[in-house]
């Protein structure tokens, strides 16, 4: 039924004003929205806040029916219209046409770029079985080259509309060790594993109520991880597995599609030109072929020729645009002739006739890889095979580093020394256009649209074996190892300076790779996988990849002695691992590991080394509250990184050191602080430093009660802090963010603010962030008169923050706890103001301006409402041994 708009359309002259009264009218919060629409909740948020451009097919095909406007055209017509506006376009909203089938659904699938070829009947019947309610698990097994992948990537597509909670593609191919598999869905869902929490556990909480559909593509080579997949659908009934194989996972609940060939011709009974043309093994081949010579055509000259290549190629479609890659070199007949002498009868029979196993179609395939690998000259087949190391794909200047060696792209040492009248090598850019050129390399495109070059992974094992076959695989993955090596360390200067946005984004690209470089130093050389672990320390930081930083370290330490590796290697590790687990809130962790780290620094006499333990150490300090001995350290520190000329790491010395000042309500001392460190990132191009400048200066403004400077500056900081792709900063900034408006009365989009917060704390695993959003959010709840939601936030946020030291934050939640606890209690509500009273003088960290009011009126409302016990009470609270007012807090709420 419509509703009746009782105001004016005209009233609403922003969109989000205007989508936010649409939402409360159709009774839906944000996330009900989000899930309508296939958004997340915080996008949702943002295009309320006017914070993000409206996509107008979207708004059509989907905000307008799950905001029941289906019968209202002029509601629908005025959101569109100030989307439209939103955008800065003219063009009238009313005739924007909602697409037949819209992709607006969340996830990861990528898009194809050439169209799937007459699989009709394949994709109903997929469709068919990916809808019914019993089927959580549906295997597309066939041969290599049969186009599994491309098929799963089409059905997903089109049946993406089922999955409200989007769908993923997990490419699963990079990787060998069973072990690996969860990790790697969990890393393309963004889900990060936390403290010792075996990663299936990790993903069933996050998995259990999300409705969603995994892609796995290439599970064959790592199938015995099937089981554990398994458990996980059954702890997620609402999650389906589209999975790739070459073989069936042999699973209960298992539903099998056999990936048949494309059809093909009989050559000896053709049908008319246009029948053999629809056919999908012809179709396919002329197709490949008209994109390399765009005078080629089917005619009846060559529709027999044609025919033959499809019908002995079994309608592989591999294999057959494998063939067609040749035909700028061979025309019909020639290809025919190559194709049945290049790797001789036997190869050919097993294409048309030889038995279905997996084994033998493998055998299959790489003969028609033979016969590619056969066309190739010298070089390019040197750098085909040394290209297998690259997990995900590699850029030219990897390329260039890994596989070009004296003899053009030979496996010699050093620079290239040509022999007597020999040429110089080719361009490895040549040389992979090549490679591209005859479909055995993708080219993609990479960060700030570089060419990145991934192999098929067919291709990748053939060329693997190749690699292993030369005697030399080892020597080419030492190679690949020193070169991201080398990329870790040139990256870690830049990650402070005016380049780390394409830094930042250079390193995600290569994660992969980075990863792969590790294993290989795990087993061969534990000291360099040290320095590059430790290299990667603020990318580890920034990208919230914090639990797989400090594994790596601490493993790698474990597995060497004392004197397994040198000791400013050792001493290092210690401190990036200290460092790490610091910002994991595993404080006693980080003093074991900085205290170790800072021994063997002063034995060595290294002053960087020294100072940044000692930096580890202040924090862990800053954190308990230990004010004095914080300011001691820093101090320390800011003296060793002067002298070193680290500016930096001076403005960091110079922000810690404010932090201090503003938690002791110094807020002019700590603004000083906070712009001089400002000025040296300004002077670095550190987008970074200037992004954390100016939330610590939001952060001074908003406990001072400038709500609107405070949500100014944080917006700033989030601005960068997003470009950088900088998780952890982006989440502060957003608390800042909310608080601000929760001030300006605004509770609802605070709220928003905070949730959005909040999940991407848990998702970094930074307790102390976690703790702050708690206390936060019971702020905002209480100020919405919704006391039990505030004081069981209050509760959680206290039991966490007792539990990781942060004494300032426990002062908050018994602030919180008390002005929560409502009418007739108000001596309990005495004798928390008294424990948090002595807590703050004990810390020397005073209630800050901005609280000051509404805690002032709490308390007078307490000693009003009990005023012959209250003083009494509140002295009892006030004498109380800390450890016992949190347990009596936690009792009492």
């Amino acid at each position: 039924m419509p509703h009746t708009a009782t105001i004016s359309l005209a009233s609403f002259v922003t969109f989000g004003a205007l989508l936010r009264y649409l939402r409360r009218r159709a009774r839906l919060q944000q996330r009900d929205l989000a899930i309508a629409v296939g958004y997340s909740e915080g996008q949702i948020c943002r295009l309320e806040q006017n914070q993000r451009l409206p996509d107008l097919p979207t708004l059509a095909a989907r905000f307008i029916p799950a905001l029941d406007l289906e019968d209202e055209p002029e509601l629908a017509a005025r959101l569109l219209e100030l989307g439209a506006a939103a955008r800065g376009e003219r063009q009238d909203p009313t005739a924007i046409s909602v697409p037949a089938n819209p992709s607006s659904r969340s996830g990861n699938l990528p898009t194809p770029l050439t169209p799937l070829i007459n699989r009709h009947r394949e994709v109903a019947a997929i469709g068919a079985c990916i809808q019914r309610d019993d089927v959580h698990l549906l295997t597309l097994v066939g041969p290599p080259g049969i186009g599994k992948t491309r098929l799963g990537l089409h059905v997903a597509g089109v049946w993406q509309e089922l999955f409200s909670d989007g769908v993923y593609f997990v490419a699963l191919a990079p990787i060998r060790d069973p072990a690996l598999v969860l990790p790697t869905i969990a890393h393309t869902l963004g889900i990060k594993k936390t403290g010792e929490q075996p990663i299936l556990d990790t993903l069933r909480a996050a998995l259990s109520e999300r409705q969603l559909l995994l892609v796995l593509d290439n599970l064959e080579q790592v199938a015995s991880a099937a089981p554990r997949i398994a458990e996980l659908l059954r702890a997620a009934p609402k999650v389906k597995a589209l999975v790739t194989s070459r073989a069936a996972l042999h699973l209960s609940g298992e539903h099998l599609f056999v990936v048949p060939p494309l059809d093909r011709p009989d050559p000896r009974a053709l049908p008319p030109l246009e029948q053999l043309a629809a056919i999908p093994a012809v179709e396919l081949f002329t197709t490949r072929v008209q994109a390399i010579r765009r005078d080629f055509a089917l005619t009846h000259d060559n529709a027999r020729v044609v025919a033959e290549i499809c019908a002995c190629l079994d309608g592989l479609p591999l294999a057959l645009e494998l063939a067609a890659a040749r035909s700028r070199l061979f025309g019909p007949q020639a290809l025919l002739d190559r194709l049945r002498g290049a790797s001789g009868p036997t190869t050919l029979g097993f294409l048309v006739d030889g038995p279905r196993d997996l084994l033998l179609h493998q055998q299959t395939l790489r003969g028609t890889i033979d016969w590619s690998y056969d066309l190739l000259d010298e070089q390019e087949r040197a750098l085909l095979m040394r290209l297998a190391v690259f997990v995900g794909g590699c850029t030219e200047e990897a390329t260039e580093a890994v596989c070009l060696g004296a003899g053009s792209w030979g496996l010699g040492v050093g620079k290239v020394t040509p022999t007597p009248n020999s040429q110089l090598p080719t361009p490895i850019l040549d040389g992979l256009m090549a490679l591209v050129d005859k479909s055995l390399l993708k080219c993609e495109p990479g960060p700030e649209e570089s060419p990145r070059f991934v192999l098929l992974e067919t291709i990748r094992e053939y060329a693997r074996e190749k690699l292993e076959a030369s005697g030399h695989a080892e020597q080419v993955r030492g190679r690949y190892a020193a070169y991201y090596l080398r990329l870790a360390e040139s990256a870690e200067r830049e990650l402070s300076g005016a380049r780390q946005d394409r830094w930042f984004a250079r390193l995600e690209a290569e994660y992969n790779n980075l990863w792969a470089a590790l294993e290989w130093y795990a087993e061969c050389d534990v000291a360099s996988g040290l320095r590059l672990a430790c290299s990667l320390r603020n990318f580890w930081h920034a990208r919230g990849y914090l639990s797989e930083g400090r594994s790596w370290i601490e493993a790698a330490l474990m597995r060497c002695d004392a004197g397994g590796i040198p000791d400013s290697v050792r001493a290092r590790s210690l401190c990036v691992a200290g460092f790490l687990a610091l910002h994991q809130g595993d404080l006693a962790c980080t003093v074991t590991l900085s205290e170790a780290s800072l021994s063997i620094y002063r034995s060595l006499g290294v002053r960087r080394g020294i100072a940044d333990a000692l930096h580890n150490l202040a924090s862990v300090a800053f954190m308990r509250n230990e004010y004095a001995r914080a300011a001691e350290l820093f101090e320390d520190c800011l003296a060793l990184y002067r002298a070193l000329d680290e500016r930096a790491e001076v403005a960091q010395m110079l922000k810690n050191l404010g932090l201090i000042a503003k938690d002791q309500g110094d807020f002019a001392r700590a603004t000083a602080f906070y712009q001089e460190g400002l000025a040296i990132r300004r002077a670095l191009g550190d987008k970074r430093g200037i992004a954390q400048a100016y939330f610590n200066l939001g952060v001074v403004a908003y406990w001072q009660g400038d709500y609107a400077g405070a949500f100014e500056l944080s917006e700033q900081g989030l601005s960068f802090y997003r470009e950088l792709g900088d998780k952890m900063g982006a989440a502060y900034s957003l608390d800042t963010l909310g608080m601000a408006r929760c001030k300006q009365d605004a509770h609802e989009a605070a709220m928003q603010l905070l949730e959005e917060s909040l999940l991407m704390f848990r998702d970094l695993g930074d307790q102390f962030g976690i703790a702050l959003l708690l206390t936060d959010m019971g702020g905002v709840a209480q100020a919405q008169a919704d006391i039990e939601r505030a004081g069981r936030l209050y509760g959680e946020g206290l039991a966490l923050s007792w539990n990781i030291g942060d004494k300032r934050r426990v002062a908050f939640c018994l602030e919180g706890l008390a002005t929560a606890a409502g009418p007739g209690r108000a001596r309990h509500a005495a004798w928390l103001f008294g424990a948090a009273a002595a807590l703050r003088e004990a810390i020397g960290a005073p209630l800050p301006p901005s609280e000051r009011a509404d805690y002032e009126r709490a308390l007078a409302a307490a000693r009003a409402d009990d005023r012959d016990g209250f003083a009494a009470a509140w002295a009892e609270g006030h004498r109380m041994e800390l450890g016992q007012a949190v347990a009596y807090a936690l009792a009492g709420n």
